[in-house]
Parts: C-alpha cells; sequence; structure tokens
C-alpha cells in the first residue's frame, strides 16, 4: 500500500469514530466508549506506521467469513457462490490467534460476514474479549433476541449491521416475509438496551 494511501485510510477511519463522538455527546453512556475506541484506533494507526517502517504493510482492517451457514435463502446470495464446498469453519481457538496477531499488527477494525455470523455465538464470545478491535457484523438479524441484544451491549465493540434492500416490499421480496419487520423490532430490542446498530443498504445482487 502506498504510503499516501495508507495515510488517507487511517485518517478516514479517525475522522469518522471522531464523528461519531461528536454525535455520542447526545448520548453521554455511549461517549467513553466512543472515546476509547478513538484512542485503540490512533494507537493501532501508529503501531501500522511502525511496522510500515520495517517494510511491512498493514491493512487497517480484515473481513472474515466465519461461517457459511445461513436461516435465508436470498435470491442472488453471493455467500452461497463462494461457500458451495464443504470446508470445515474456523474454530474458536484459531478465531483467538488470529485476533492476538491482528493487534499485534496494528488491525483495529475486524468484518465479520458469512452466511449468518450470529449462528457461531462461540465466536462472537472470542470477539467480545477484544475491546481495542472494533468488529462490524453483517447479519440478517434474525437470530436476535433480548439476550443478544444484551451481549451486544456488554461489548459495545461488536456492532450488528444489518442487511436490507431498501423498503419493505424489496427487502422482503429478495429475503423473505418479515425481514424487514425483523429489523424494525430489533431495532427497538438493540436501542432500549443501549447496544450500536448499524444498517446497510444493497443495490446490487449477485446472478446465479
Amino acid at each position: 500500500m502506498q504510503e499516501k494511501h495508507r495515510k488517507a485510510f487511517d485518517d478516514n477511519i479517525i475522522a469518522e469514530f471522531s464523528r461519531a463522538g461528536r454525535i455520542m455527546r447526545g448520548l453521554p453512556g455511549r461517549l467513553p466508549f466512543f472515546a476509547q475506541a478513538l484512542l485503540n484506533q490512533k494507537s493501532a494507526g501508529k503501531k501500522r506506521r511502525a511496522w510500515s517502517k520495517r517494510g511491512l504493510e498493514v491493512p487497517p482492517l480484515l473481513i472474515m467469513s466465519i461461517t457459511k451457514r445461513c436461516m435465508l435463502n436470498c435470491a442472488g446470495c453471493y455467500s452461497k457462490l463462494l461457500h458451495e464446498g464443504q470446508e470445515e469453519e474456523l474454530n474458536p481457538e484459531q478465531f483467538a490467534r488470529i485476533l492476538t496477531e491482528a493487534e499485534e499488527l496494528g488491525i483495529s477494525i475486524v468484518m465479520l460476514a458469512g452466511g449468518e455470523p450470529l449462528l457461531r455465538p462461540e465466536i462472537l464470545e472470542v470477539a467480545a474479549r477484544h475491546p481495542k478491535i472494533i468488529f462490524p457484523i453483517f447479519s440478517n438479524g434474525l437470530a436476535i433476541s433480548a439476550e443478544i441484544a444484551e451481549f451486544f451491549a456488554g461489548a459495545p465493540q461488536l456492532i450488528p449491521v444489518i442487511s436490507l434492500e431498501g423498503n419493505e416490499s424489496e427487502t422482503d421480496a429478495r429475503r423473505g416475509e418479515g425481514v424487514y419487520a425483523n429489523f424494525t423490532d430489533i431495532s427497538k430490542l438493540l436501542n432500549e438496551g443501549k447496544a450500536l446498530l448499524g444498517g446497510i443498504h444493497h443495490a446490487y445482487r449477485a446472478e446465479l
């Protein structure tokens, strides 16, 4: 990675966390987490720059597909195309080792994808033990219960990012009836529990 691109990426990450911290001033209960997260991101950036001087370019983020299992059968799902084999899933010990190495290198964001990542609670429990890393978790949201919402509230670095296609008709047409309504329900559940939540709207799909 060229120096200017690495610096631009690092600067954008810090800028986003700074912006989130300003937003959280209206929610003082969440502000300490974002303040600490900003410090962690800056510290990780220093590690990456140190490794760069030694000739090793370290990316700030890592994407890990931790399962190919899912309770939905969405039209045009890229994961079904990529994960048709019967490979063994990453076990908690392997995942823990990867996270330890990632922290040492300065990787500060680990995106968890699938399949449906919430079907691997043992993996999420390992992630919860790494507060210096931010874990966006790309999920359909169907596995989120009051218990899971409480878990996320206690590990704010784990941030469920719920996938939608757009409005209710578009989402349910691709993912199944009731998926959009479930998003509305779990949004209330997570907000009541003071857990963080993100959403992503897909504008494309793979062709089967």
